[in-house]
């Protein structure tokens, strides 16, 4: 593993019989294993900077007599997971062999969303407070929705202009977002390319400058969707930013859930019976064990959205 590390830094992902454990819960029967052999896998794993992909099944992958242990996983690195951010690993039925086989599903997360619908909950942008045309584009959509008739409370009229700013950030900054800033590296090259006077030394400045206001127009919005407060001093990370949001996604995904039967819910089962609790305001017993918040936003809903959990 460290040599192949070593040999080249690209995206990454290593599946299989490992033949070794991370923690003693991944561990059934017989004797404990020795901790300074997990210590040892483990430093292995961060020395070649991957990370554990988790799984969707069950979590013992291997058997033999009444020996059960997780054998088999999936390690990627950051440059991997960010290809690939909708990836999970299932660990499937046995078959003939002691070892469950593993199926990697790079699209599981986007074709696997609470109520099948894969639209994403639509929320303010940081970004667009760094527009010079963001407060003219406020007092439009206001003046817009104050003449408009069916808008007759202040929700609504919030509602319209909420729907008002998507459009705008769709039709004027993500279409145009990647062409502003191509256009300025190539005008940067071009002036580095010219003549050194005053006029180009000017001219380098303010590219410079435009450069490093779109680049931070994406480092905010990243920012923003990883919940992350911090830099890498100062560095231009979107990678590490990205690779924590999907990570969160994942670890946010509401997997099982257990009725009051004793019986585990999977997939849509698991839409039908939270929906049910919040439109009957009947909580279920098992519900008091686990972490599920259960607030709607509006009156009997209909689905449920990717990311309410």
């Amino acid at each position: 593993m460290r040599q192949l590390h070593r040999s080249n830094n690209l995206p990454w992902l290593l599946i299989g019989d490992l033949n070794e454990i991370q923690y003693l819960h991944e561990k059934e029967g017989g004797n404990p294993r020795p901790i300074q052999y997990m210590q040892a896998f483990q430093e292995a794993i961060d020395d070649c900077e991957l990370h554990d992909m988790g799984y969707i099944g069950d979590p013992f992958t291997w058997h033999r007599g009444r020996i059960r242990e997780r054998l088999d996983r999936g390690l990627a690195n950051d440059g991997w997971s960010v290809l690939f951010p909708d990836a999970a690993l299932q660990n499937l039925e046995y078959n003939h062999s002691d070892h469950r086989p593993l199926c990697v599903d790079t699209d599981y997360f986007s074709h696997n969303q609470m109520g099948g619908n894969n639209a994403q909950v639509k929320r303010f942008e940081a970004r667009w407070l760094r527009e010079e045309s963001f407060n003219d584009t406020v007092l439009d959509a206001w003046t817009n929705v104050g003449a408009d008739p069916n808008a007759t409370s202040i929700y609504e009229k919030l509602n319209k202009m909420h729907a008002i700013f998507h459009d705008w950030d769709q039709r004027v900054l993500k279409k145009q977002k990647k062409k502003r800033l191509r256009k300025a590296q190539r005008d940067l090259e071009r002036v580095m390319a010219g003549p050194m006077n005053d006029d180009s030394d000017v001219k380098r400045r303010e590219l410079a400058e435009l450069i490093e206001y779109l680049l931070e127009l994406e480092e905010i919005q990243t920012r923003q969707r990883s919940r992350a407060t911090w830099l890498t001093s100062g560095d231009r990370n979107t990678t590490f930013f990205q690779a924590f949001a999907s990570a969160r996604r994942k670890r946010n995904y509401v997997k099982k859930l257990k009725d009051e039967a004793g019986n585990w819910l999977e997939g849509d089962e698991i839409t039908h019976e939270v929906l049910f609790a919040i439109n009957s305001r009947q909580i279920p017993n098992e519900g008091n064990d686990t972490t599920v918040g259960m607030i709607p936003k509006i009156d009997s809903p209909e689905r449920l959205p990717y990311n309410m959990f």
